[in-house]
């Protein structure tokens, strides 16, 4: 080999790599506290869905689904916001924004992911096929809400509630009145989180004409954030009473308390790093139901 060969070589390996790096950065992978915020409610409802016994194969499918359907909307909403994100200090580095991946290699990424994990689908039954169409109709849709309605919100809120009726409808074939109850507490729990995170960017938003439940309330959105979280414990309390879950369901929902309480400490300074502190202690939430489920089932995780 030629000494030109071998430089190009070098050449092309160092190029590869800091693309390598952007595309992992698209899907968020080196911000997980994402998938932290998927995977401890999933595996949650799937701890009560099988009432403490999930099948290992169930387990497998959950994890990656959770994982790839994640990475896939994070590179979706990198394209959908492009044209936001560069007017935003916090977000003008993302890899679109700053030029450093192309719209259309997002949108590929996007649609890569999804071919990637539709072999999954070989494993669903049909109620399963069912819930995931028409919940990825919803996840589809959020990233572009922000441009017609101030409450984009709602549409992540019920993404991942209908993600909890996608673990239901694979591991029983069926969404009992429990399965609705808990989505809906993964709704409302989100809907939170999510307007906490709003808030962070909500003079810029304003600015550019992003819409947000956060731009909406204004100085009313901690009140409702404390409202949704509100919602939250009640149907907490109610799912612990209808599936039958005992005392550490009870000391999780607590502890819930305690964390919902220690996020509005943060809120009250109404600053862009308190907000996203706030923010990233969410992911608390799922694994504290989750370790309570494992215990009062009579299994560990």
């Amino acid at each position: 080999m030629s000494v030109d060969a071998e430089l190009s070589d070098t050449g092309t390996q160092a190029q590869s790599w800091p693309r390598a790096m952007d595309l992992a950065r698209l899907v968020r992978l080196d911000r997980p506290v994402g998938i932290w915020l998927g995977l401890g409610p999933a595996l949650w409802a799937v701890w009560v869905a099988t009432r403490g016994r999930p099948h290992p194969i169930l387990l497998g499918i959950v994890v990656l689904g959770v994982i790839v359907s994640r990475s896939a909307l994070c590179a979706l909403n990198d394209f959908a916001d492009r044209d936001f994100d560069r007017h935003v200090p916090r977000t003008r580095d993302r890899p679109v924004a700053s030029g450093r991946v192309s719209p259309q290699a997002s949108l590929a990424t996007f649609l890569g992911l999804c071919a990637l994990g539709s072999p999954l689908l070989l494993f669903a039954n049909h109620l399963t096929v069912a819930v995931l169409f028409a919940g990825a109709t919803i996840a589809i849709a959020y990233p572009f809400a922000k441009r017609v309605t101030h409450w984009p919100q709602l549409f992540l809120g019920a993404t991942n509630g209908w993600s909890t009726l996608l673990v239901y409808a694979s591991a029983t074939n069926y969404l009992p009145v429990q399965a609705w109850i808990q989505a809906a507490a993964i709704a409302t729990w989100t809907m939170a989180y999510d307007c906490t995170y709003a808030l962070a960017d909500r003079e810029d938003d304003v600015r550019i004409g992003v819409k947000s439940m956060a731009v909406r309330l204004g100085r009313h959105a901690p009140a409702a954030i404390a409202a949704l979280q509100g919602l939250t414990l009640l149907a907490l309390v109610l799912l612990g009473r209808v599936a039958g879950l005992g005392w550490w369901h009870v000391t999780a929902v607590v502890l819930v308390v305690g964390l919902f309480v220690d996020q509005h400490r943060l809120i009250v300074h109404a600053t862009p790093q308190a907000y996203l502190r706030a923010f990233e202690r969410s992911h608390w939430f799922g694994w504290i139901l989750l370790v309570a489920a494992a215990l009062d089932l009579g299994k560990t995780v």
